[in-house]
């Protein structure tokens, strides 16, 4: 899941890979009001159809199942590259 491949859903939405489906839904409604492009101050078209399939692909259990595999995957990934860096030079001292 490199991150110019697919979003980063939980970020999109402002919420934890842990929320459950009601607090998904009430933080989605939240967003999508302030983004939404009729909203003349604070709309943004873009940013709304991004907030729309980061819902869509949580609010289904099947496809957030699918979604949760690949993001924890790539999570870990990350975690091993950091870790795996070996020495980094710096000012402190250990």
């Amino acid at each position: 899941m490199p991150d110019t491949e697919t979003p980063d859903h939980y970020e999109m939405l402002q919420i934890s890979p842990n929320a459950d489906p009601d607090m998904i839904h009430r933080v989605y409604r939240l967003l999508a009001q302030r983004f939404h492009p009729d909203n003349s101050q604070t709309g943004d078209a873009g940013r709304f159809r991004q907030l729309h399939d980061a819902y869509s692909v949580l609010s289904d259990p099947e496809s957030r199942a699918k979604y949760d595999v690949a993001y924890h995957e790539h999570r870990q990934l990350r975690v091993r590259l950091v870790s795996s860096t070996g020495h980094v030079d710096s000012d402190f001292e250990y």
